[in-house]
């Protein structure tokens, strides 16, 4: 009895659970969470998990950045949870055998944007270590304007007396950073720099509004701009797209916004404080033409921590101007950094000039050297102009010294550029004689347009590991004569295999550099689908290398030839809020019926009736009827929620992975997948990923209708299963208790 009972509650308490468990929704996962007010940050916050140093020498290093509007200020502070074990190994007398919070003979120095903060000496057991940082400590001297904690554990005692000394660094340990909040840098030429900054300890969301009834034109130009972010910033900034009514208060101040449209269709911009004010369709700038784009840069009136750009002009070719400019990351200010007018998108971009060679030292570095047993690091910054890709024989010739007190057997080096191994030395006594230049292939994968980072990490192993030189003894000098040989050329437009199949996205989509060769459909009331696709303008553009980005936007209720002629597509949306479906008709691996956006998988052996209402999420690949050589995609869903599950599998890697065939039916973060150039199957996918005791139907009988008392959704499921159990288990207590009696 006790064991039913058992099993009774767990399976109401896994109903309730269903029934209260949160939806997750495209959207919802997208906004990023508004600036925290704490000024503590955590290890564990920037993904930093507990870290073991072993004696008798270790480092650990955090690198982080902080918003642009931060002015770090003094009377900050470096906390850090640490748990010291010192194990004696033999002989009794060792300092370590008295008391755990005795003496180890071990310490640990700690530095702050190479700042010393201390040296500490280390006492056994739990402790917490509180080390202030200097105002010297708080200008980061790295490029990237990131900072940079380095811990050094010395227990250089393990070699003197038979134990062995460990410190844990838990992930609850972090920074104390006070801080004042002024205004972002209004610069339009360091973009994305004011909105995104890398491994910020608070990432700042962006939201693009558009008006809330756009043009093709301006939901293109937003998609442009959301394209370009996505390349500057590898994907990693957090971006929406909504309709101006759609703005939340809180996503008003708590994001950068950009707005994206013609200066009449967006009435709120008469409250920011541009260079060029707005008044209804009116930009106060002498000499602007109706033609010319603007895009202008200003402090958030509703949160002065935050940036508001404007990029648009009087009519909708202005405004595709202005959000090509943007898109490339390398606006040409005028005057003045914050504003900017585009009349022709050639002369309004800065293409940078660059050199095939380059030396550590014409980049701006000095000859530098890491020291010290275990790993070390150095890093170095180069460009690559956008429209431009390495070539085939670049390579890096490496300039550098070496100590003769290591263990030549155990040390060496690697270099990655872009976190992507390209090449490995052995440091040996040979190369310890003299000045050495190693030349390392750079193959033209590893090398993107934008900034590049080239790592040369180390590890060196002494030949004593008790020997009191391997502090200085050890170590290895890059000459800032090393040379970078990276020819350039223009970025190539890339054929595919024209058997298509979902695991070939999304270089599909990214044949031309530009993303001249997308266009993309969106209903034309619809904010969802409009979101939808700026996410995945994003996720494409972080692969694009053309010197602008000009992906198209047509609505869905017909596309124009031009763009049938010359581009791919990718639709978006509820079939029934997309005409143009049926021009594609039966050409849909599952096309779907008039007034549904079920998808009709009558292909199928054995298919179910699936209710009106059931949320699924559909990807179908196919050529255009119109066009076999142009590929279309179609990202659909039956609901809402369907729509935006569909558009999460196209912009989530682990999603991406599983993608296979021309059909895929996605639940959540589950997919299914069937190629309709060989078969669909047995039984439709939909029956299979939503599951459910559906009636079964002849493929040829297939147009039997839904009855209204079939509907239903899952949350009506769920309350009729725990419903039911809870009858029957009623009822069984009721047969129990009498049977009891009559005994």
């Amino acid at each position: 009895m006790k064991k039913i009972i058992n099993i009774f509650m767990a399976v109401v308490v896994l109903g309730s659970y269903w029934l209260s468990a949160p939806t997750l929704s495209f959207a919802a996962s997208s906004q990023s969470a508004a600036l925290q007010e704490s000024n503590f940050i955590a290890f564990s916050e920037l993904g930093i998990t507990d870290e073991l140093l072993l004696g008798p020498i270790s480092d650990f290093q955090v690198v982080f950045g902080i918003p642009s509007s931060w002015t770090l200020t003094p009377a900050g502070s470096v906390l850090l949870n640490i748990e010291v074990a010192s194990t004696l190994t033999g002989v009794q007398d060792s300092p370590t055998a008295g008391a755990d919070d005795e003496f180890t003979g071990a310490t640990m120095e700690v530095s702050f944007n190479d700042v010393s903060l201390g040296v500490i000496a280390l006492k056994k057991g739990l402790q917490t270590l509180a080390l202030d940082i200097p105002a010297a400590a708080l200008i980061s001297p790295r490029i990237d304007e990131r900072h940079e904690l380095l811990l050094i554990f010395n227990a250089e005692v393990d070699c003197i007396y038979p134990q062995e000394t460990t410190v844990l660094v838990r992930a609850t340990s972090g920074f104390e950073l006070p801080h004042s909040v002024g205004s972002p840098s209004l610069d339009l030429n360091k973009l994305p720099r004011s909105i995104y900054q890398q491994d910020s300890i608070h990432p700042e969301p962006l939201v693009i509004v558009v008006p809330d009834q756009p043009t093709p034109h301006e939901i293109q130009a937003g998609l442009t701009v959301a394209a370009g972010f996505g390349r500057l910033t590898l994907g990693n900034q957090s971006l929406l797209m909504r309709p101006l009514s759609g703005l939340t208060e809180v996503e008003r101040a708590s994001s950068h916004l950009i707005f994206v449209g013609k200066s009449g269709s967006l009435p709120v911009l008469e409250s920011v404080n541009f260079p060029a004010t707005i008044s209804g369709s009116s930009i106060a700038f002498d000499g602007l033409d109706a033609s010319d784009g603007v895009v202008q840069m200003a402090v958030s009136p509703w949160n002065t921590a935050l940036s508001v750009i404007y990029v648009g002009g009087e009519n909708d070719d202005a405004v595709v101007k202005s959000a090509l400019a943007l898109g490339t990351g390398q606006l040409r200010a005028g005057l003045r950094p914050d504003f900017t007018v585009i009349r022709q998108v050639s002369s309004a971009v800065e293409i940078p000039s660059v050199d095939t060679d380059r030396t550590l030292e014409s980049l701006g570095y000095e000859s530098l050297e890491v020291s010290g047993i275990g790993f070390q690091s150095l890093e170095y910054n180069f460009y690559i102009p956008f429209g431009q890709v390495a070539g085939q024989d670049s390579y890096f010739d490496l300039v550098y010294t070496h100590s003769a007190l290591m263990d030549f057997l155990g040390s060496g080096l690697i270099v990655s550029l872009n976190d992507q191994i390209i090449g490995s030395l052995r440091v040996t006594e040979e190369s310890a004689r003299g000045i050495n230049t190693a030349r390392i292939p750079i193959p033209a994968y590893a090398a993107h347009p934008g900034f590049n980072t080239l790592k040369i990490e180390t590890e060196f192993i002494p030949l004593n590991i008790c020997s009191e030189l391997n502090r200085d003894g050890l170590w290895l000098n890059v000459h800032n004569t090393s040379l970078l040989h990276i020819p350039l050329m223009s970025a190539p437009v890339t054929t595919i295999n024209p058997t298509r199949d979902l695991s070939q996205y999304p270089a599909l989509f990214n044949l031309d550099p530009t993303l001249g060769n997308l266009a993309f459909v969106v209903p034309a009331n619809d904010p969802q689908s409009w979101n939808i696709a700026a996410q995945l303008a994003s996720f494409l553009g972080q692969n694009a290398t053309g010197s602008i980005l000009n992906p198209a936007v047509t609505f869905g209720d017909s596309i124009p030839d031009e763009i049938r002629q010359a581009r791919d597509l990718i639709i978006v949306g509820r079939a029934t809020q997309l005409p143009i479906l049926t021009d594609l008709g039966d050409s849909l691996p599952a096309p779907f019926k008039d007034g549904s956006d079920l998808a009709d998988e009558s292909g199928m052996l054995v298919s179910y009736l699936i209710p009106e209402g059931t949320s699924i999420g559909y990807l179908q690949l196919l050529p255009a009827p119109w066009d076999v050589n142009r590929t279309i995609l179609a990202v659909m869903g039956s609901t809402p929620a369907g729509l935006d599950w569909s558009g999460n599998a196209l912009i989530t890697p682990d999603l991406i992975r599983l993608l296979r065939g021309t059909f895929a039916v996605v639940t959540d973060t589950e997919i299914r997948t069937a190629d309709t150039n060989v078969g669909l199957g047995t039984q439709n996918l939909s029956a299979t990923a939503v599951p459910g005791d559906y009636e079964t139907v002849d493929a040829q009988t297939q147009d039997v209708p839904v009855t209204d008392g079939y509907q239903r959704n899952e949350l009506l499921i769920a309350i009729s299963v725990v419903s039911l159990l809870t009858v029957l288990f009623l009822v069984f207590l009721i047969l129990q208790s009498r049977r009891k009696k009559s005994d």
